[in-house]
This record gives C-alpha cells, structure tokens and sequence, in this order.
C-alpha cells in the first residue's frame, strides 16, 4: 500500500477515533452557550454557606443537584458548578460563616442573656446571613447579607459586556477570588483592552508613562504604561479582583504588571485581619457577644448608635447599653460602631463614609465641582492631579483624605484589586468581553488557595511547595515558555498531574528537588521541604533561600552537561544507572530505573514510598567510593558501571528523549486551541 494511502487511512481512523469527543464538546459548547458556568470553591478550613442574589438558575455542589438557589452549603473542599442566564443583573455571591440552619432550612430562634436579660435573636449565621421572602433568616435567600461580608459581584448583559468586581463596601468576611476564563474572553484583539496606535498628542506609538495613556477612551484614567510592551493597557479590562498581578490574572496575552497584589491582610481565610481592623469595627462571633474576631466591618455600614436600653441595640446583633456612655457596647464595655456623628464641615461622617448627602458627588465624575465630592484616594491613578494627567476630575477634597481615607486604606491595602468604598469601583470595575461565538465564564474562590501551608496565598507565593526553590526556576527551568492563553502553566515532565512549582519531586527519581538543587543541609527531616519556615518578608519563600534576607538560592545544576538540570534528569551524572539506583532505591520491578508504586495521597508530587510525612522511607545519600560526591553526581563512583537491563536503559533514554518532545506537544496543542 502506497504510503500517501496510508496516512490518508490513518488521518481517516484518527478522526473517526474522536468523533465521538468532538460531537460530544460541540454539543456541551451548544449548551453552554444559553448560560454563563461560574465555577465556586470552597478553600476554607471551614464549611460556608454560599449566598445568591439574584437566586441563579442551578447550582450543583460536588455533583449533586441543590434545590435552594438562592444560597446552599459548602463544605470544606468543595466546588460547586452555578449556571446563571446570559443577562443577570446585579448579581452578587457572598459567603456565610459560623451558621447552624435546622432542617427546613431556617434558622431556630437563640437565646442571648445580655445584663441579665434574655432576648432572642433569629439570625444564625456569623456572617452574611440573609432572609428569605418571608423575612426570615434561611438557608435560601432573597435578600442580599447582612455586612460584614466580602461581595463578588457581576452583571451580565447579553450579547453585551460583562462588568464585575470583588468589593468591602459592606465590610470584609473571608477573602475572595474572581477570576475569568480566559478560554472565553477575547482581550488580545480587543481594543479595550490594548491601545497600538499613536497616542493623542504624540508621534509615535510607545508610551512612557502612565500619563501618557490616560487620554485614552472613557475612564480613560484606568489605562496604564506597560513598561515591557511600551504600549497602553488597560488592566481591568479582564484582570482579576483579589489576584496578583500575576499568576493568571493578566489579560490574554499580556504581562500584567500594573496593579498591586492583593495580600488579604497576611491571612489565607479572613479578607482583613483582626491586627488591621480598626477596634470599633471588629465583629466577633455569636452576634457579638462571642470572642473569635470573623470580621471588619465597612464604617458606614456601622455606625455607633445610642441607646436607652439594652433592647435598643438589638437584632440581629445584640449588645449591651452603655449607663455612661449612651451607645451601644460589647460585654466588655468598649462602644461598637464606628464615630459617624462627629461633624466634619457641613457634613457627617457617616455621609463622608458612605457617599451619600452632601457626599453623594464622586470625585471621578467631571462636572463635580461640590468641595465635599466623595474619593479621590491616593491609590487613584495620577493623584492628586485632574485629568488628563489623573482620576480625581472633581479635585481633592481634604475632608474625605482626612477623615475618610485611613478608614478606607485598610479594605484597599488587603485587596488593591477590590474596590473599597462607594465610588471606588470607578477605578477597580473590571470589564470582559466574550469571544465570538462564546460566552464568559469564570472562577470564584472564597478563600485563596495556600497550597503549601505558609500562610501565605499561592497568588502572593514565590516558592509554592516550600522547597526552597523558586517558582520561576521551576518553572523556567529548562529554558523553556509554556503558555495558555498568556498564562504561565509550568512544566510537568514527569506526568504526574503536579507541574514543576507545586512538585517537590519533579521527575519522580525519589530524590526532592531540594536535594538536588543542593539544599539538603536544609531538610533534616527529609519530607522534601525547607525545615525553617521563618519568612520575615513575607514573600512565601523561606529566608534560608532567600538572597534578600541572608539566604543562599537554591539553583538545579546540570552535572552532565546535557541541559537538563538534575531535577528532571533521572540519570544525573549520564551513567547508565538512575539517581532512584544509585541512592538505594528498591521496588522497581518493570526494569524502568524508577520506582513502581507511584502513589501519592497528598498530590505534592513526592510519593509515599519515599515520603516520611505519609510512612515512607527517603533515599539515602550513598557514597560508593568515599570521595565526597554522591553516586548519583559520580560518573566514576566504583558501582560496577551500567547495570540497567536492556529494557530499563532504553526506557531512561526514551524518558530522557521525551522531554523535548514533550515541550514542543505542548506548543502544538497551545496553539491548537
């Protein structure tokens, strides 16, 4: 048979083979097509209790249909799938904490003692509790949460433009992700996205400075000076609230270096911790008669409030009266709320706060010209300056920097993508477009994922395994950019589900990467990880490979000079004899020069077998011929040479082969999609 005949036959079978999958991915794209999917992981220690406003259209959590679409439950771990219609208004998602619902779904009346009176309160959530149509506090709501809660909002217009947001306009309870797929929305062609032509008043089509590009369209502040591309962007055209600046948050395509991380006051669970929420605006649990600090409020959604009675500071919270001060006051006889009645001018606090009253002019609107104009905070683009050169088009007003703006700093600090007071989503409302043909989709995580336990959010983590090593160096580690959609996915060349940054063991050879890369003085326990987690800048990587803070940087070398550093070479000083081999390893019975078993319980890419943490015994550090140089570094240790059997040489030279080639199927599939 002519080989032209062949490879048409074999084209003809490769196509039949997956005809099935084809049809099956165009019928879900059909599907998909009349709903947004918005996709809601729970990463708290702790069970949530999801709440919807509007209620969407279905929610399934861990594969099981809910039939509460107004709010349903979380446990820890969970993901649930939430299909909402293509036009869906003023959406917000929040999460509920510390709440206790009975079996219809409401919530038993409690009894709080408060000076020896006993009243009953209704609400059963920490935070976020909500109502139902009846006015009750449930499981299902109608109406939106009580504050504090931290809000991912979202409009979706059809055929139209999707605007969303994190905000703590109404305080912050846990920390909160949200994160567009970029599979679905188009930013690189975009021209809201990247501006390539000449800019207004100059020659050329480079810009400087971010000044330089606030010319440019409406809110025409927002868009900035990328220093790399030398070319106006515009970072909340599809950016990230609650993200970093980078680590999937950039628009398709694009570096997106102009906004700052959002650090979520140091704390994996809470969206502002309780060392920077300001005293009086602390909520602690059990309706504020509790001790556990579970959130920050807003101040103008908790203003101080005077009392003649203790029955006059309650529900949903209840608190004592103060006989001294007349306000309201937790057991321990500190006022609660905020000062929203001290006169600032012709105003009140509580106007300054909340935008309203004589307030009730934003700063970034042109034709403000009130001297009260709410904003124009120093994280505004150009501030203090008027456009064109900055955002605050209506002036400065000292008053709101003066009495407003520390208040507001510690919402904005936790979270610089997240909008912190009313008129701060003129600044931080993210846009998205779909591309044609498709509809956008996102990602809300309550909760930032801390893949390693630091503490310290993956999305603020350098080193995301704690192996001391870098997450550029693993990921960059062959000198080589795999990319989707502008995103950085890492290299997993050992095929175990873990890419380079998340794997302490990144070819499976049974030695951690943080001995081969030569730190292990590092790991005396020997689980692949630095021993001393001590990190005083707060970066996610340990001092101790830290440069910055005294530190030495763990590097991979390449012992054989093949290219391939000894963190993915399974045969490091090029012998014949794998790195599993000349360490001790048993338990390979394929003749492959790696260990059979790979099973791996906690997915941190170091198998069980060598795992001390899961039972395992590490490979020990064997010396043959004393010199100094493991065996696995010795090209001339004295072991005998090449002891592999035919078929497990060929297979570690196959292994070996395959990491190029693996690189460039990656490539093809990337641009495939």
């Amino acid at each position: 048979m002519k080989f032209k005949t062949v490879t048409k036959l074999f084209s003809l079978l490769f196509l039949a083979s997956f005809m099935p999958m084809l049809m099956n991915a165009q019928s879900n794209t059909a599907f998909a097509q009349s709903t947004h999917t918005i996709t809601i992981n729970n990463n708290c220690s702790d069970t949530i209790h999801v709440g919807a406003v509007p209620p969407v259209q279905s929610v399934s959590v861990g594969g099981v249909s809910q039939t509460t679409l107004g709010g349903w439950e979380m446990t820890k771990g969970q993901s649930a799938t939430v299909l909402v219609p293509l036009s869906y208004n003023s959406g917000r998602f929040w999460a509920r904490t510390g709440c206790n619902f009975n079996t219809t779904g409401t919530c038993d009346s409690q009894k709080v003692t408060v000076n020896g009176v006993e009243y009953t309160i209704a609400n059963c959530c920490d935070t976020g509790g909500c109502t139902n149509s009846g006015g009750d506090f449930a499981l299902d709501c109608v109406n939106t949460g009580l504050p504090p809660a931290t809000l991912a909002e979202i409009t979706f217009v059809q055929n139209g433009q999707d605007s969303y947001d994190v905000s703590m306009v109404d305080g912050g309870n846990i920390s909160v992700d949200m994160i567009p797929d970029p599979s679905t929305y188009d930013c690189t062609n975009n021209g809201n996205c990247i501006f390539t032509g000449n800019l207004p008043g100059k020659n050329n089509s480079t810009c400087s400075q971010d000044s330089d590009c606030y010319p440019l369209f409406g809110f025409g502040y927002k868009w900035k000076c990328d220093p790399n591309m030398k070319m106006c962007v515009n970072p909340f055209f599809c950016g990230s609230p609650g993200c970093t600046d980078s680590k999937g948050c950039a628009p398709e395509g694009l570096t997106q270096s102009t906004l700052s991380p959002s650090t979520w006051g140091g704390s994996s669970e809470l969206a502002i911790s309780q060392s920077n929420c300001p005293a009086d605006m602390q909520l602690t649990n059990d309706q504020n008669q509790g001790t556990t600090y579970v959130g920050c409020f807003a101040p103008q959604k908790f203003c101080r409030k005077s009392c003649s009675a203790d029955g006059d500071c309650g529900p949903p919270y209840t608190f004592n009266c103060g006989t001294t001060s007349g306000y309201c006051e937790d057991t321990s006889g500190t006022v609660l709320g905020a000062d929203c009645d001290t006169t600032v001018g012709n105003t009140t606090n509580e106007q300054l706060w909340a935008c309203t009253g004589v307030n009730a002019g934003s700063c970034f609107t042109t034709g403000t010209t009130d001297a009260n104009c709410c904003g124009c905070p120093n994280w505004a683009p150009g501030f203090p300056n008027a456009a064109p050169d900055g955002a605050c088009v209506a002036g400065n007003n000292s008053n709101w920097g003066s009495n407003a703006q520390p208040v507001f700093s510690v919402f904005n600090d936790a979270s610089p993508t997240a909008y912190a007071f009313p008129f701060d989503d003129a600044i931080k409302l993210f846009a998205c477009q779909a591309k044609t043909g498709s509809v956008t989709n996102y990602t809300i995580n309550f909760c930032c994922i801390n893949s390693d336990g630091d503490g310290i959010c993956n999305d603020s983590d350098t080193d995301l395994d704690n192996d001391g090593i870098t997450n550029s160096e693993e990921i960059d580690i062959i000198d080589e950019e795999v990319t989707t959609s502008g995103k950085v996915i890492g290299i997993d060349l050992d095929s175990d589900g873990v890419t380079n940054e998340f794997d302490l063991d990144s070819d499976n050879d049974g030695v951690p990467d943080l001995v081969e890369a030569g730190g292990v003085a590092l790991d005396q326990d020997f689980n692949g990880r630095v021993d001393d987690n001590t990190d005083q800048d707060g970066d996610g990587l340990a001092d101790v490979g830290d440069p910055s803070e005294g530190g030495q940087a763990l590097i991979a070398p390449d012992t054989d000079g093949d290219g391939i550093p000894d963190t993915l070479d399974i045969d490091s000083d090029n012998d014949g004899k794998t790195d599993f081999e000349e360490s001790g390893g048993i338990g390979d019975n394929d003749g492959d020069g790696l260990v059979d078993d790979k099973t791996d319980s906690n997915g941190d890419g170091y198998l069980d077998i060598f795992d001390p943490d899961f039972g395992g015994t590490p490979l020990t550090i064997v010396d043959s011929n004393g010199d100094g140089l493991p065996d696995r570094l010795d090209a001339s240790d004295g072991s005998g040479g090449c002891s592999l059997s035919s078929k497990g040489q060929s297979s570690s030279i196959l292994i070996l082969m395959l990491i190029p080639a693996i690189v460039i199927w990656r490539r093809i599939f990337r641009n495939m999609m």
